[in-house]
């Protein structure tokens, strides 16, 4: 007879769980969903973890459909599909989308196409993916310019840009190429010729202000000499303010920079955007000293000249706060 001891604590079989959900916060009140996974462990045994996670404000979801809500999360760390047929509801369409997509995105666009994502939910979520019409999607996509949202310092804004309208117009096509690729729909209605999705008229265009000669140098003489450096750096050689910050002692050369670095939101390196992006830059002979005086004046300080810890291949040239 098999000895459950003799293999270990958890044995290789289809687990079935709900989890449960309860209400947290003391201001705001919002439901916590909890749930297991089962690790699989070096030794080829299994270890039973216990997951967490935040489904909404009380406000908004019923104990029910934090529980529905705490069904998909649980299906989508399984590897499960959660829309398969034309009765499925939009929010499981983008919460599958979005499993498939997240490895192709770095974290920063991962959180990009999860505020895309939430908002398209927010708007037609709830609506079966069979019966999702091409006016229930220019409906949502002209009401884009009169979105409200709080910025993570509590300001509430309105409005929506030109480019955060393309991304939802773009979503909305590949969430719905999906169910026509799973035959959960015939038509994809973000693709309808007739009632097409555009771009609203209302949405705000990107600022093509710029500054005239005599503002640069009367902004550059406000300035100390970190900044003075910085900004000298962006109008010169044009890299991206967070490859900027990443740059290194050992990046700057004879008449040169060299730029193969970046950093992310949490000041962490990485690779630039593109792989074009890594390249040497020329550098004048004016901007050439400046770099090696400031370099000078704060050799042996590599802690406080650095934007983040570390420096092992020379600190950073200059500091992100």
């Amino acid at each position: 007879m098999l000895n459950v001891k003799d293999i270990g604590r958890h044995l290789g079989r289809d687990r079935h769980e709900n989890g449960w959900v309860e209400k947290v916060g003391k201001r705001v009140k919002k439901w916590r969903g909890y749930y297991h996974v089962y690790v699989a462990q070096p030794d080829g045994l299994e270890r039973r973890c216990r997951r967490k996670v935040l489904l909404g404000e009380c406000t908004s979801l019923t104990k029910g459909d934090a529980e529905e809500k705490l069904r998909d999360v649980i299906k989508i760390a399984r590897g499960e599909r959660l829309a398969e047929a034309p009765e499925a509801r939009v929010t499981q369409l983008c919460d599958d989308y979005f499993s498939l997509r997240k490895g192709d995105w770095s974290e920063n666009n991962q959180g990009t196409l999860s505020s895309v994502l939430n908002l398209i939910k927010s708007a037609v979520g709830d609506t079966e993916v069979g019966k999702v019409s091409a006016d229930d999607l220019k409906a949502f996509v002209n009401s884009l310019p009169d979105r409200r949202w709080k910025t993570p310092k509590g300001r509430i804004k309105t409005g929506c840009s030109e480019s955060y309208a393309k991304k939802c117009i773009t979503y909305l096509r590949s969430i719905f190429d999906l169910a026509v690729a799973r035959d959960i729909i015939r038509r994809n209605p973000a693709r309808d010729p007739i009632i097409r999705l555009a771009m609203p008229k209302q949405a705000r265009k990107p600022n093509k202000d710029f500054l005239s000669f005599d503002s640069v140098r009367r902004l550059l003489d406000q300035l100390g000499a970190e900044d003075h450096l910085i900004i000298h750096i962006e109008l010169v050689c044009a890299p991206r303010p967070n490859e900027t910050f990443a740059l290194r002692r050992n990046d700057v050369g004879a008449g040169w920079l060299r730029i193969d670095e970046s950093l992310d939101r949490r000041r962490r390196p990485k690779d630039p955007k593109t792989a074009s992006s890594k390249a040497r830059v020329s550098v004048p002979p004016l901007l050439q000293r400046e770099l090696a005086d400031w370099m000078h004046a704060h050799h042996g300080e590599p802690r406080r000249t650095c934007c983040s810890p570390i420096a092992t291949a020379g600190p950073r040239i200059a500091r992100t706060n």
